[in-house]
């Protein structure tokens, strides 16, 4: 049982490594390129923390919930932060090649990002890759509609 979430909560963890693998090896660029709002007030711990505080939250709700539909908003929470966390990592790389190749260059480009700069990045950076996980709860709340299962004796 379980089998899903078991595999996703591994890839979560190695994804959220990393992610943070791929930001530690910026160190010189964290300060100026990390556009996590809560890197600005606790830093890659406080960071660590809410994603641990995150991920215990959704286990025990959903070792908890006698629902399909939270188990499946639950694992469709973690393939949506499997993604972002793969694909901030491979940005974090990209930045991280360039910063090699032309280390005064890409430093100075970073010193130039504003914390607006940060946050319109962060919004449309989530937003645009709410689209699909939004058209999949749709999805499957008309798919619902047309398959509820009901047993011989009445239950559901």
């Amino acid at each position: 049982m379980e089998k899903g979430f078991k595999i996703l909560s591994i890839l979560l963890l190695i994804a959220t490594l990393f992610d943070l693998y791929s930001t530690l090896i910026n160190k010189e660029l964290i300060v100026y390129l990390e556009s996590n709002p809560i890197y600005k007030y606790a830093g890659l711990t406080g960071i660590l923390i809410v994603n641990v505080i995150i991920y215990l939250l959704y286990y025990i709700s959903y070792h908890r919930s006698n629902t399909v539909f939270f188990r499946f908003l639950t694992i469709t929470t973690f393939v949506l932060l499997i993604y972002l966390k793969i694909t901030v990592g491979f940005s974090n790389l990209s930045i991280n090649e360039s910063y090699i190749t032309n280390p005064e260059k890409v430093l100075a480009a970073a010193k130039q990002v504003t914390d607006i700069e940060k946050a319109k990045f962060m919004i449309n950076f989530v937003s645009a890759n709410l689209i699909a996980p939004i058209l999949s709860l749709i999805t499957y709340i008309f798919f619902k509609m047309d398959h509820n299962i009901t047993k011989k004796n009445g239950t559901k």
